[in-house]
């Protein structure tokens, strides 16, 4: 009886509950028509990145057509077919609760990649291969991994976000379960909670309408909604003048390679998947029941463990090639290093930077030269190729990384250079300087101040004679038309050629 007892006492550590088909479906699931062209059928599948979907006719499903299937038929010249010609009928299909071991059985004797999920006769979900797979896998690690995975962070958001963030949470929350939305915590946020580093910049995403909901959020705690109406998200400020942006769950979509994207509501898991890496691709759920717990599909927990930075797909950088420079800054930022894959992808996609807008690199590096490290951030570039894109040469990399260390320093110990922000752009020239092609930084001086600098560096370059000039007065006469900021980029340029 005693043996018993324990037992008992001790079965929740003993037993886990059954993964079933409800646990990891994705839903709702995109569904299409028998009648749909088999060249349509491709380009939906190319766009929301899926290699199968149901065919459904009245609401009933009647077959699965694969990406494998449309291949052939185009092969053969069949584009304008209905798909319903060429696809799989009598599909095998499961309910919501199959456990992940009958799925995994049902794949395997029956040669398939994808079980759709049905309830009362409907469609509701899917389970793929693939979804099965990643399960299997994440057991396998948390099986060998000395801390258990993270499950909620809830406590860690009490303990570590200030109060009236948290309080603005919980408000949230509420609102949530009156409107009967999911809810969720999102973005560098939750990345952040578990490396401890403070983060205020905070972003929800609704599975429903963002802006419905931030209506929702006005009408029970006050404040000002502002509607981005083209992109269906909404900011609400709150009336402790915190602000936070709702955004529906979206799905994004690439017409071209380093274009602005297309934007569709979708799920949650789409929406993570459209981010830039696996780190940022982290939910936090906000609604009453499951507030805190964690939504990490890419296995992004694992990915911060490891001090790795990595894309979701191998197209990411091609679709956006700003994201290399994400990489970077995140890279320098955090300590962290990309995966083998990534740098490889980044080192192939570094050709599309020059496809991108002045402005919108401009955008990208202001925020890397704010960051810590600007020297070793220069040096990391040069190793990507992005310099080298726009002219400046690979063999002055130690000269510029030298250059940007002694100036990190002058600003550092200065007086007045302490108490007056450095400017990114003081950086950003360096590599072209000591190519000899400074007029190449030029399309990136988009301010008349930026500008101004690469006149007053140009020109201070061209000086001869300074040693002619004698007296404190003399050289303030000389130089009062220079900006600061040129005077001494030019003597940290000075001081490292004469370091002796």
């Amino acid at each position: 009886d005693d043996v018993v007892e324990e037992v008992k006492n001790h079965l929740k550590l003993i037993l886990k509950p059954a993964i079933t088909a409800e646990d990891i479906m994705t839903s709702p699931v995109k569904m299409i028509p028998p009648d749909t062209k088999i060249e349509e059928a491709g380009r939906l599948m190319y766009r929301y990145g899926h290699s199968g979907y149901p065919v459904v006719e009245d609401g009933k499903l009647i077959g699965i057509i694969t990406r494998r299937d449309l291949d052939k038929a185009n092969h053969h010249g069949l584009g304008h077919a209905p798909i319903k010609a060429y696809m799989s009928r009598n599909p095998v299909t499961i309910k919501p609760e199959t456990t992940i071991e009958e799925m995994q059985k049902l794949i395997i004797d029956n040669n398939i990649g994808r079980l759709p999920v049905m309830e009362d006769g409907q469609p509701v979900g899917i389970v793929t291969r693939t979804n099965i797979i990643e399960v299997l896998h994440s057991q396998k690690l948390s099986d060998g991994l000395r801390q258990p995975e993270v499950k909620n962070l809830k406590n860690e958001m009490k303990r570590q976000l200030p109060a009236r963030t948290y309080a603005m949470l919980d408000d949230i929350s509420r609102t949530a379960e009156r409107a009967d939305v999911p809810v969720y915590l999102i973005g560098g946020i939750v990345r952040d909670l578990f490396l401890e580093r403070p983060n205020e910049d905070i972003d929800i995403v609704v599975e429903g309408n963002g802006i419905d909901f931030a209506n929702h959020l006005q009408a029970d705690y006050g404040g000002r909604v502002k509607i981005h109406e083209n992109f269906g998200t909404a900011t609400w400020d709150h009336p402790s003048k915190l602000s936070i942006d709702v955004t529906s769950a979206r799905v994004e979509y690439y017409d071209r390679p380093a274009s602005l994207p297309d934007v569709e509501l979708s799920t949650l898991n789409e929406d993570l998947y459209r981010r830039d890496f696996t780190i940022n691709s982290m939910a936090l759920c906000l609604n009453p029941e499951i507030f805190g717990d964690l939504v990490d599909p890419f296995k992004g927990q694992a990915d911060l463990r490891s001090k790795t930075i990595k894309v979701l797909h191998n197209l990411s950088f091609i679709e956006d090639p700003t994201r290399i420079l994400r990489a970077v800054r995140f890279e320098t930022r955090f300590n962290f290093l990309m995966d083998k894959q990534t740098e490889s992808l980044a080192l192939n996609s570094m050709a599309r930077m020059k496809d991108l807008s002045a402005h919108r690199i401009v955008e990208e590096m202001k925020r890397m030269f704010k960051d810590e490290k600007p020297p070793e951030t220069i040096r990391r570039l040069f190793e990507l190729q992005f310099w080298q894109q726009f002219g400046a040469d690979d063999d002055i990399r130690q000269n510029s990384f030298v250059h940007a260390s002694q100036l990190d320093m002058m600003y550092e110990t200065h007086p007045y250079f302490r108490t007056n922000k450095i400017s990114w752009f003081d950086y950003f020239v360096i590599p072209f300087y000591h190519s000899g092609k400074t007029q190449l930084a030029g399309t990136f001086a988009l301010t008349r101040h930026n500008n101004k600098f690469l006149q007053d560096v140009g020109d201070l370059a061209e000086i001869d004679g300074w040693e002619k000039i004698k007296g404190v007065g003399n050289f303030h006469r000389f130089l009062k038309d220079f900006t600061d900021d040129a005077i001494l980029f030019f003597i940290s340029k000075e001081n490292f050629k004469n370091e002796d």
